[in-house]
């Protein structure tokens, strides 16, 4: 099963819309790698900025290096796109505002030669101006199996933080396909978890080191909260959980407490929003939709504040439309 280790080839999916401030750093911290047997596919999803000449500038200078320019059709497409141009075993992924640790690749060889693994999930470093630590805080002395540690006790919601064999990603469903492309907002933890759950146990590895620096900018998390991305979050999280609770019932019971009170934000969130920028139309079938999900029903642990538990209680009680408007007063705006 194994192959010659030498042999052993990386393609890397960089993504790329008006990059050019930061696609240099990206692709510089490639071309670092003590590794050598990679190949890096930047996928321009239509840069309107120079992107597209950086793209084909280290094309040119690197044979390992492809280019794909295609019309603007959001990250998402743009990392298939990747994909079904790369040749290699593995496949890993960077945002072009992001950079890889130079021996990276190197441990991550090293890693699969050793043992075999299919897909490994490794740690990022956080780097902003006000802060600079782990993405996760893994506990290895204690993993029986991974899907415990990325799936019970925390998510690993980045496609950047995990290599995997590609026929993985090949051969999913058109119909999770579809939806990942669809998704604006928490698709990399929709499309880790139906990669990871084909995975068997004894093929999947978690390793603490920090492969990969995560260049966190926090205007940009705030800026786009919005009903549609956030109705996407929870579709994702009501999906993955309960697709948890039907087939993997013992990782359910091990879910945190601390992934609880996300999913009750993740439902109690969106239906805020819903309700504040929806009008009477789209309102009422999605906080319906909310109202039966499998996240309300099972998962309703969140902050038991006022304003919350107001909220709660009102759907509960199947009050649309005092919800709506009890939001909308707290929230300070007039539909």
């Amino acid at each position: 099963m194994k192959k010659v280790q030498n042999s052993l080839l990386f393609s890397i999916i960089c993504p790329i819309y008006n990059a050019e401030k930061s696609l240099v750093s990206a692709i510089k911290s490639i071309l670092k790698q003590d590794y050598l047997n990679w190949e890096l596919i930047l996928v321009d999803d239509g840069s309107t900025d120079s992107s597209p000449l950086i793209c084909d500038c280290y094309c040119k200078g690197d044979s390992r290096i492809k280019v794909i320019h295609k019309p603007n059709e959001g990250q998402a497409k743009a990392r298939f796109e990747g994909v079904l141009v790369s040749n290699g075993d593995y496949l890993l992924f960077l945002d072009s505002d992001d950079q890889y640790e130079p021996n990276a690749l190197s441990i991550l060889k090293n890693k699969i030669s050793n043992t075999s693994l299919e897909a490994i999930v490794y740690n990022a470093v956080i780097i902003s101006d006000t802060k600079r630590g782990s993405v996760y805080e893994f506990d290895l002395s204690k993993v029986d199996c991974p899907m415990v540690e990325c799936f019970g006790k925390r998510r690993v919601s980045y496609l950047w933080s995990i290599c995997f064999k590609k026929d993985f990603l090949l051969n999913i469903d058109q119909n999770t396909k579809d939806t990942f492309f669809r998704l604006s907002y928490s698709e990399d933890f929709y499309l880790i978890y139906n990669v990871i759950k084909n995975v068997k146990c004894d093929r999947f590895g978690i390793i603490d080191e920090k492969l990969y620096r995560y260049i966190y900018n926090e205007s940009s998390i705030t800026k786009t909260q919005n009903a549609s991305k956030l109705v996407d979050r929870f579709y994702v999280f009501n999906n993955v959980y309960n697709d948890i609770y039907r087939n993997y019932p013992n990782l359910y019971k091990l879910i945190s407490e601390s992934d609880k009170d996300v999913a009750g934000w993740t439902y109690l969130s969106a239906a805020r929003k819903i309700a504040v920028e929806y009008d009477h139309e789209c309102y009422l079938p999605l906080i319906k939709q909310i109202r039966t999900s499998f996240l309300f029903r099972h998962m309703n642990k969140f902050k038991k504040d006022k304003y919350n538990m107001v909220g709660y209680i009102l759907l509960k009680l199947k009050m649309y439309k005092r919800f709506r408007k009890y939001i909308i007063k707290k929230e300070g705006k007039a539909k």
